[in-house]
C-alpha cells in the first residue's frame, strides 16, 4: 500500500512540474516559418507551403504550376468567374494561413510575387491572426508576367504590425478570383525590394 501511495505522489509531482514547464516555455511549432533575426527581418514563404487552406462557397486557393513559378508551384484563386470580394472578406472569402515565428515586432512590409491574366484578377487581401488589416488589404498591380508588388489600391505600401514576438498567422484572402500567388516576403526594412524569384 505504501508503494502504491508513494507512486501516486511521484506521478502528481511530475505532473505539476510538467504543467509548470508548459506555462513558461514558449511554444515554437516545428513547421512554422522562422523570421530572420538580421537587420532586414526577412520571412520568405512559398505560397504552396500554407498551414491551412480554407475554401468559402465555390472559391478556393488551388495548387497550380504556371511557367516560371518559384518553389514547387503556386496558388490560384479559382474558379475564375469574375468574382470580386472587396469588403467583409474575413468571413466571405477563401483564405490561406501561414504560421510564422516572429523574433522582431513593429512594422513589417509585405511583398507579394504574383501574376494575373487581367486587371479583373490582380488583387488580394492580407491580414494577421484572422483579422483584417486596413494597411494591407487590396494589394494589387500584377500582370501576365511574374512580378513583385507591395502596392495597395489605397495608394500606400502594404504593411502589417506585429505586436509581439512568437507565433502569429499571416492570412491571405482572395479579392479577385483568378489571382495567382507564388511567394510572400515580409521584412522590417522599408528599403528592401525583392527581385527575381525572391530570397530563399
Amino acid at each position: 500500500m505504501f508503494a502504491t501511495h508513494f507512486s501516486r505522489i511521484i506521478r502528481i509531482v511530475i505532473g505539476c512540474v510538467f504543467s509548470a514547464l508548459l506555462l513558461v516555455a514558449p511554444v515554437v511549432y516545428a513547421d512554422s516559418f522562422q523570421q530572420d533575426s538580421g537587420t532586414e527581418g526577412l520571412v520568405s514563404i512559398e505560397a504552396e507551403n500554407y498551414d491551412a487552406n480554407t475554401p468559402v462557397g465555390v472559391h478556393a486557393w488551388e495548387f497550380v504550376t504556371p511557367g516560371g513559378y518559384s518553389g514547387t508551384g503556386a496558388m490560384q484563386a479559382l474558379p475564375d468567374n469574375g468574382t470580386n470580394i472587396n469588403t467583409d472578406y474575413v468571413t466571405n472569402s477563401s483564405r490561406l494561413d501561414y504560421a510564422i515565428n516572429f523574433v522582431q515586432t513593429g512594422t513589417h512590409y509585405l511583398w507579394i510575387r504574383g501574376q494575373a491574366s487581367s486587371i479583373a484578377s490582380d488583387s488580394l487581401h492580407a491580414g494577421i491572426d484572422g483579422t483584417a488589416v486596413s494597411t494591407s488589404d487590396r494589394i494589387a498591380f500584377f500582370d501576365s508576367s511574374w512580378g513583385w508588388s507591395n502596392g495597395t489600391m489605397d495608394g500606400t505600401v502594404a504593411v502589417i504590425n506585429v505586436a509581439s514576438e512568437g507565433i502569429h498567422t499571416l492570412n491571405i484572402w482572395m479579392r479577385e478570383d483568378g489571382m495567382v500567388l507564388d511567394k510572400l516576403v515580409l521584412t522590417t526594412a522599408s528599403g528592401y525590394t525583392p527581385t527575381g524569384s525572391g530570397p530563399a
